[in-house]
């Protein structure tokens, strides 16, 4: 079966490209301007071009592909953020810049990922103007609103996920498979049972006890706590890790400057608080391939 050929862009260190199969995936190039994470995401595809800024990339030397991934900034969308939008966010903005590139590509499939403050960024125009753009240049789309915790990982992370499909290609519906029974036992590497619990930073401020079975979102702000027994302390990154579903020490080393180097926690946390959920994104793609 010839693999898939994806252009991956806004890609962080690489979790969205986790769930892609590398059997049935073929990356051949991607974009991102941190330091840090491109040199994590060129660690673990080694060859593969970085394009870099996209506001520099002219269409025509993104190479051919049939499946366009990016998830743009979300800055001027979420509720913790500027809140300006689309249109005069200066990040998020950035989302023109990936319409232009699919425009003139047009690549079979597209996966566009945010934070769910996007569906109510400006009074909800700013999530049309997603979805007209995307339909106006000729695609299909399908989105939904996705909890990490309904696909197996611990985590209570929601972000929206909209698939396109080439409207000459025929369009696609996108059946998830949400899990009954979610998979709620926390990461830790430690082995203390009933007492391992996640609380929110602020809260042991408050000197509070906020108990649960699964994390909070785990942002580059602000990481999930462990409270084991009396004593509390901040999740490892293997631990945020795993509760996004990606492989233990993914974000520990990275090539940069042409040389393995291992990642700072600093850095590393700030990668996972920007990532993406892997196990969604397999759920998404096997309907792809259905």
């Amino acid at each position: 079966m010839k693999r898939i050929r994806v252009a991956s862009f806004f890609s962080g260190a690489g979790g969205l490209d986790l769930g892609l199969c590398p059997s049935l995936f073929e990356i051949v190039c991607f974009s991102e301007i941190d330091k840090w994470a491109a040199g994590v995401f060129q660690y673990h595809h080694k060859g593969v071009p970085n394009l870099g800024d996209i506001t520099k990339i002219r269409p025509q030397d993104v190479p051919s592909h049939n499946f366009f991934v990016f998830g743009s900034p979300c800055q001027d969308l979420s509720v913790s953020g500027s809140r300006k939008g689309i249109h005069e966010g200066e990040r998020s903005g950035l989302f023109h810049m990936g319409v232009q590139i699919i425009k003139e590509k047009r690549p079979s499939h597209i996966l566009w990922e945010n934070v769910e403050g996007a569906l109510s960024s400006q009074k909800g125009w700013d999530f049309a103007t997603v979805q007209t753009e995307l339909a106006e240049i000729g695609y299909d789309l399908r989105w939904e609103v996705l909890n990490g915790k309904e696909f197996g990982v611990p985590q209570n992370r929601t972000r929206v996920f909209l698939f396109g499909t080439l409207r000459e290609e025929g369009s696609r519906e996108i059946l998830l498979r949400r899990s009954n029974q979610p998979q709620l036992n926390l990461p830790f590497q430690t082995s203390q049972p009933e007492e391992e619990r996640c609380i929110r930073k602020h809260h042991l401020k408050q000197n509070g006890r906020i108990l649960t079975r699964f994390s909070h979102t785990i942002t580059k702000v602000e990481q999930p706590h462990a409270v084991i027994g009396e004593r509390v302390r901040r999740l490892t990154p293997r631990e945020c890790e795993r509760l996004m579903s990606w492989p233990d020490d993914f974000t520990r080393w990275g090539i940069i400057d042409g040389e393995v180097q291992e990642m700072s926690d600093r850095q590393r946390y700030n990668m996972i608080g920007n990532g993406v959920i892997s196990n969604c994104v397999r759920q998404i793609v096997s309907t792809l391939l259905s």
